[in-house]
């Protein structure tokens, strides 16, 4: 367990991560327990009563966040609670452990929450597929070699809804109770929840759920579909995963490339060329995949990747500013202090530098940063291969 220990918050902030293995044939399943765990315990069968005694606590929060890290599949059970000198009436810590009780252990299954949560997922995928941005960001790691779990979709897939057994819920949430926990908290506990806490804790102390992703080989899909302008992402491999020595130098990179101020992509396709509505770079951390997402007309879309390429090379060249790389890496590091100011994102950096990458200490990273030389960036370039190019493309219009 590992607590923050500050009183520059209102609230007190609990993260509880449940792992579990991330598996084609339960991602689905993990997503309507999801909701089924909001929607009813047993001691409150409704949402009216639940509603009613996270007021009667002063408003009292939970909230349940879903992640993927390498092979794992992510639950993060999210407290938020206004500590005890800031009420007019102290709460008994007692009350509090049994509301997180409930909605960690006692979720009520019944037939009614299952086909409410169900209909509850249909919906938000539905809006997902119809969403350009989205479908070619799925659609572009989904091209990628399938034993990798990055392929897997973590919010579930429509398909499987139609064939979700209701008895097979009880499994699914057995498993959750059951699997290992990180607990993380920020702020100012009482000792009697901090005891509470750290019985919950069951991580193993050298967990490890990491797998760069490695294969070789490069697919392309173009889709149609009735937009007002096209949306792709182009994926990258780098095999450089979260531990590796050049993991840093990355981040840096990625930012120079289309995240930062005045980065490559947006100042040459965007500002220079007019080219797109929007252009950035992303990075997913754990399997070290480097992307590149755009909005922009069908027309451009062959100029655009061009321009892409020609901005890949200058990072590889050194061809960029001392400026630019200054400018990158205070981004950065800025963002590293900013996230101190909100509980739950300073529990992620925490999370992140102390678990996965076992740096020591918030400022041990922002020297790490502050310490990596354009000639870093340029040789951290050169691990990038093409993997996969998703093209979400506005169909011709045939009336003309």
């Amino acid at each position: 367990m590992r607590i923050l220990e500050t009183t520059k918050f209102i609230d007190n902030s609990i993260s509880i991560r449940t792992f579990l293995p991330f598996q084609r044939d339960k991602v689905t399943y993990y997503n309507l327990c999801a909701l089924m765990m909001k929607l009813k315990t047993e001691k409150y069968p409704s949402k009216k009563e639940i509603l009613l005694r996270l007021n009667q606590a002063y408003n009292f929060r939970f909230s349940i966040r879903i992640q993927t890290i390498g092979e794992s599949f992510v639950f993060e059970f999210r407290f938020q609670f206004i500590r005890s000198q800031h009420l007019p009436c102290p709460i008994d810590p007692l009350v509090l452990t049994e509301m997180m009780d409930q909605f960690l252990f006692h979720t009520r299954i019944d037939p009614e929450s299952f086909q409410e949560s169900a209909h509850l997922l249909r919906n938000k995928l539905i809006r997902q597929y119809d969403d350009p941005d989205t479908i070619a960001y799925t659609q572009a790691l989904s091209l990628l070699d399938p034993s990798h779990p990055v392929t897997l979709r973590p919010e579930g897939y429509l398909e499987d809804l139609d064939h979700i057994s209701y008895e097979r819920i009880p499994e699914i949430l057995e498993q959750i109770h059951q699997a290992p926990r990180l607990v993380m908290a920020c702020g100012d506990f009482e000792p009697s929840m901090a005891s509470y806490l750290s019985g919950l804790d069951t991580c193993p102390k050298n967990w490890d759920c990491l797998l760069p992703y490695l294969s070789s080989g490069y697919q392309k899909e173009v889709i149609l579909k009735q937009i007002e302008q096209t949306s792709l992402v182009l994926c990258c491999k780098t095999g450089i995963g979260l531990k590796d020595t050049q993991a840093d130098s990355l981040i840096v990179m990625t930012s120079i490339l289309g995240q930062c101020p005045n980065n490559l992509l947006f100042e040459t396709i965007r500002e220079q060329n007019s080219l797109c509505y929007s252009v950035h770079s992303s990075l997913i951390r754990s399997c070290g995949l480097l992307l590149v997402h755009a909005g922009t007309s069908a027309q451009n879309v062959d100029e655009l990747l061009a321009l892409v390429d020609e901005q890949i090379k200058r990072l590889q060249n050194g061809d960029f500013s001392t400026a630019l790389l200054e400018n990158a890496k205070r981004d950065l590091i800025d963002s590293l202090d900013m996230v101190q100011d909100y509980p739950f994102a300073w529990m992620d950096q925490v999370f992140f530098n102390e678990y996965i990458e076992h740096k020591k200490s918030m400022d041990e990273k922002k020297r790490s940063i502050q310490n990596i030389t354009k000639e870093d960036v340029a040789a951290v370039s050169k691990t990038i291969t093409k993997c996969s190019l998703a093209i979400v493309k506005e169909e011709p219009d045939e009336s003309i």
